[in-house]
């Protein structure tokens, strides 16, 4: 499954990592100085209930722009090589103060120069007070790794997508769920991060 194209043309989101180091001294605890440009993410994903056996309302369509630190939502990244290989790690954790209205999105040890991808991979998805997990994949999703993601990387950008079918929650293994593009049923959630350290 292809990433989308940005939302941003080039000069656009050139304009997006210099005019948001700018703007840190505005917003403060968003950003770090003016040489280190924040951390920035645009996603959109929802978690869904497509065939769950005793069916359940979907959660919120999840459409996320925002820097790190703003608006109660912790944004995270970081790449780092393992065996020669960079390895993606993404955090995404709105959180504010209401356990109902939480909800969050992490993807741990993604190989984002491979399509394949090792059993270190995790997808990770949180709604109010159910979490949910599963392993990656570069292929087509099983029951044993539901979620097949990809990745990209322009610049300082990663774009990828998540597609995850009966992610399971780890502390109820009969409740599953889909992870998918908003009001979609079988096409990929997607996402756009820049400025990761490490990149």
């Amino acid at each position: 499954m292809a990433t989308r194209p940005s939302r941003y043309p080039a000069r656009m989101r050139l304009g997006i990592s210099l005019g948001l180091a700018v703007v840190c001294g505005l917003v403060g605890s968003a950003c770090k100085s003016e040489s280190t440009p924040p951390i920035y993410l645009d996603a959109e994903y929802q978690v869904r209930c497509l065939d769950c056996e005793q069916h359940a309302t979907d959660d919120p369509a999840r459409e996320v722009s925002r820097i790190g630190g703003e608006l109660d939502t912790k944004i995270t990244c970081s790449v780092s090589k393992i065996d020669g290989e960079r390895s993606l790690n993404m955090l995404l954790d709105y959180n504010p103060g209401r356990e109902s209205q939480r909800y969050g999105l992490r993807i741990t040890r993604g190989q984002i120069d491979s399509a394949e991808q090792n059993d270190e991979c995790v997808v990770r998805i949180n709604e109010g007070q159910n979490d949910y997990e599963g392993g990656c994949t570069g292929d087509d999703p099983t029951d044993a790794l539901p979620c097949k993601v990809t990745f990209e990387v322009e610049g300082e950008i990663i774009s990828g997508t998540v597609y995850c079918n009966r992610i399971a929650n780890p502390s109820n293994l009969v409740s599953y769920r889909y992870v998918v593009g908003p009001g979609t049923r079988d096409k990929p959630a997607k996402f756009e991060i820049h400025n990761c350290p490490g990149l």
